[in-house]
């Protein structure tokens, strides 16, 4: 084929020759490709950019194909699946069963996200759960008042109440005339011993003469009296008031052994009556008991060391005594009939032996207020209670400061 020249050495037909209009067209076609693809045009603008979401997933029957649709308008266009449903698998067999049970719930941050964790293995594993905490609610509304409780116990109190003075002899009384959540003590003390005898005052004048009495027999014994005599009816005041076995002078007491005992009445002293231990039964009455309390008279003072938990172990009791009196009456020998008379008044006061026993519990090896007498009873010096007495009160008082000033 005879070609025109041209300046892209395209095949052009000039038809001088046989033509073959096919294959002529067919290697100017191809020139002009060649041309193109060797000379491109330039870029031409960008186009918009397209946002393209996944709209519908739609499953059909496996028979059915597979189709793909956009709707929408550049640049937002929605792609539209129809999908086949596949060929059913093969069935497997069953896998192993698992054993799945609730480990721990906790609290988490407000704010945080839940968080569900499984741990251990199959078949057996373990779900613990982390729940954050929800924001505080609201404040509810204040609900009814409650019902008043019950009042509660006051501070116990302790106050000193009234100091008497008793009879000489009384026991020491300390009653509480208040609660025991606010005690008021009084306290009875006897009266001391007789005081010293005044200056003797004018003498009187003469009385008038009584009538003649009996003439007086005093069955005078000549051998001096001795409390380191020996025990003789011959060495006394008269013949039936002689030292004992023990040279010491029972007062009335009659030689004989088993003899009934003298008891003195209606004896007056002028002056002082001394003695370092007396036991008498009865009532003894006098204006007052002094008992000697001098600083100069003592020696290794030292603070109590009995006080309220030596009190609290004391055994308050209250008692009638075996013998109340005796009574003596002439018997028909001449001699002295004694009559024992059952006690009838109620006391208050304390046990000798239970008083040793609380001392003894204390540690305290010699106590002034028990002593054991001459014939084996056990008395007690009531008037010593009374330091440990004012003790106690003291250890009272200031446990009662302590606790108003908490």
């Amino acid at each position: 084929m005879a070609t025109t020249p041209n300046q892209h050495n395209f095949h052009f037909p000039d038809y001088t020759d046989s033509p073959d209009v096919p294959k002529d067209i067919s290697l100017l076609a191809k020139d002009i490709a060649d041309y193109i693809d060797g000379n491109p045009g330039p870029e031409g603008p960008a186009g918009p950019v397209t946002d393209l979401s996944v709209g519908t997933v739609q499953t059909v029957d496996s028979a059915t194909p597979a189709s793909v649709t956009i709707t929408g308008t550049a640049p937002n266009k929605v792609i539209n699946f129809v999908l086949p449903r596949g060929v059913d698998g093969v069935l497997g067999g069953d896998g192993p069963s698992n054993v799945l049970t609730v480990g721990t719930v906790s609290l988490g941050d407000p704010g945080t996200l839940p968080v569900v964790t499984i741990t251990g293995t199959s078949p057996s594993q373990v779900i613990n759960f982390t729940i954050p905490k929800g924001d505080t609610g609201a404040t509810g509304a204040t609900g009814a008042t409650g019902a008043t409780g019950p009042q509660g116990p006051a501070s116990a109190t302790l106050a000193l109440g009234t100091v008497a003075t008793g009879l000489p002899g009384s026991n020491v009384v300390i009653t509480n005339s208040g609660t025991t959540s606010a005690a008021v003590f009084n306290f009875t003390i006897p009266r001391g011993d007789t005081g010293a005898t005044g200056a003797t005052g004018p003498a009187g004048a003469d009385g008038a003469d009584g009538a003649p009495g009996a003439n007086a027999n005093l069955d005078p014994i000549d051998t001096r009296i001795s409390l380191q005599i020996p025990n003789s009816a011959s060495t006394g005041v008269n013949s039936t008031w002689y030292p004992l076995s023990s040279s010491i002078y029972s007062i009335g007491k009659d030689a004989s052994d088993g003899g009934t005992i003298r008891k003195w009445k209606d004896g007056w002293f002028s002056g002082q009556l001394n003695a370092a231990t007396a036991v008498l039964t009865g009532a003894i009455s006098a204006s007052a008991f002094n008992t000697v309390s001098d600083r100069n008279l003592k020696k290794d003072i030292a603070d109590s060391d009995l006080g309220l938990d030596f009190i609290n172990s004391l055994n308050p009791v209250k008692y009638k005594y075996i013998t109340g009196a005796i009574f003596e009456g002439p018997a028909p020998d001449g001699g002295i009939i004694e009559t024992r008379v059952p006690g009838v008044r109620t006391h208050y006061g304390l046990i000798a032996q239970e008083v040793k026993e609380a001392v003894d519990a204390a540690g305290i090896e010699d106590f002034g207020g028990w002593l054991e007498q001459e014939d084996g009873t056990q008395a007690l010096r009531y008037e010593q209670l009374i330091s440990p007495l004012i003790k106690a009160v003291q250890e009272l008082t200031a446990r009662v400061k302590y606790l108003e000033e908490q």
